[in-house]
C-alpha cells in the first residue's frame, strides 16, 4: 500500500538513542500507512546493527539506507536531500534525526489532518521538549525563545530573520521538495525547506510538545555551528533573491514587508557598529547581509519619487 507519509531520518553513531527514535515512529497511531526511510552513514558503534534488527522486524515499514563508506567524510552534505528524499513515496514528509525522538503517538495524525483539510497549508510544525544525553528534560533559553516566536499563518517575514523551527517537529508537503527553486539552491539544509514552505503557502503551528530535541555535544549544531550558520545565511540570501526577482509569486504587499524588514535590520546593525560583519555577509541575530541591505535601499529609492511628490502636493494645498 502506498504510504501517505514518509518519515525521513538520518543517523551516525547514535547507538544509545536510535531505539528510542525508531520506537517513537512505530508508536504512531494513524489512519493511514507510513514508511520510515533511515540513512545510516557508516556508523561504527552498533547503530547499523540496531537498524538492521528493526528493519527485519518491520520490513514493510522500515527502509534502511546503508553505505560502504562514510559519505560525510567524502564531502557529501544535505543527507536528507541526497539520500532520503529521492526514495520517499509519501505525499507528506516528516523529519527526525537519529538522536531525537517523538513523544506524542498522535503527532503524525494531527499534522496530516491539518494538511489534508487545508490545501493552502504547506507545513505543520509543533512545540517540543529539550532533553540532555540521558533524555532528561533540559532547560534551554534559546529553544524556549524559539517556541515563543512560533506561530501560524504567513510566517515568511519572521522566519527570514532566522530559523526558529525545530526539524524534529515538522511535517510538510512533498511539493515543497519538487520544484525548480530547490533544484537551483546553493545548499540543502532544513532551513531552506522551511523558507520555501513559508514562501509557497501558510504554515500551522501546534503548540503542544510532540517531540524531543536532544542537546548532543557531538552533533553538528555544537561541532560545526559556524558552518551551519553560513549555510543558513546562504539559504536566506537565496530565497531573498527569488523574492526580489519575483521568481516566487508573492503579492507586492508581502514582498515589500519582507524587504522592509531586512532594511530595518540592516540600518539597525549598521548604526550599532556591525559594519564589518555586514560587509562579510555574516549571520547576526538572524540572517543579515550587505546584499539584503542594498536590495532594501533599492526599494526605498523606488518609493522616493512618490514620497517627494506626495509631500510637494501637500505643501501646495
Amino acid at each position: 500500500m502506498q504510504p501517505l507519509v514518509s518519515i525521513c531520518s538520518i543517523t551516525y553513531n547514535h547507538a544509545p538513542y536510535i531505539r528510542q527514535c525508531l520506537e517513537g515512529f512505530l508508536m504512531q497511531k494513524t489512519s493511514f500507512p507510513f514508511e520510515i526511510i533511515i540513512n545510516d552513514d557508516c556508523s561504527t558503534d552498533g547503530t547499523t546493527e540496531i537498524i538492521q534488527e528493526y528493519a527485519e522486524k518491520y520490513p514493510d515499514i522500515i527502509k534502511p539506507i546503508f553505505h560502504d563508506e562514510n559519505q560525510y567524510l567524502k564531502g557529501v552534505r544535505g543527507m536528507f536531500a541526497t539520500f532520503c528524499y529521492p526514495r520517499a513515496q509519501g505525499k507528506y514528509i516528516a523529519l527526525c534525526e537519529g538522536d531525537d525522538y517523538w513523544i506524542d503517538p498522535l503527532k503524525l495524525q494531527k499534522q496530516v489532518d491539518i494538511l489534508e483539510k487545508s490545501p493552502h497549508v504547506t507545513m505543520v510544525y509543533t512545540g517540543f521538549r529539550t532533553v540532555n544525553m540521558s533524555s532528561n528534560e533540559y532547560s534551554s533559553e534559546v529553544h524556549s525563545q524559539n517556541m515563543y516566536k512560533s506561530g501560524s499563518g504567513d510566517i515568511l517575514k519572521k522566519i527570514m530573520r532566522g530559523n526558529y523551527i525545530q526539524t524534529v517537529t515538522v511535517c510538510f508537503r512533498r511539493d515543497v521538495l519538487i520544484n525548480k527553486y530547490i533544484d537551483m539552491a546553493p545548499c540543502h539544509i532544513d532551513y531552506l525547506y522551511f523558507l520555501i514552505a513559508a514562501a509557497l503557502g501558510n504554515v500551522v503551528y501546534i503548540p503542544e510538545a510532540t517531540s524531543a530535541y536532544r542537546i548532543n555535544p557531538k552533533g553538528l549544531m555544537c561541532t560545526s555551528k559556524s558552518s551551519v550558520d553560513s549555510s543558513c545565511t546562504q539559504a536566506a540570501i537565496y530565497v531573498f533573491t527569488l523574492l526580489s526577482k519575483k521568481e516566487i509569486r508573492l503579492s507586492p504587499k508581502q514582498l515589500n514587508r519582507v524587504k522592509i524588514n531586512y532594511f530595518k535590520d540592516a540600518i539597525h546593525y549598521y548604526r550599532i557598529g556591525y559594519k564589518e560583519r555586514l560587509n562579510k555577509g555574516l549571520r547576526i541575530n538572524g540572517c543579515m547581509c550587505l546584499y539584503a541591505f542594498f536590495a532594501c535601499i533599492e526599494l526605498a529609492v523606488e518609493k522616493l519619487p512618490n514620497i517627494i511628490t506626495h509631500r510637494f502636493e501637500r505643501r501646495k494645498l
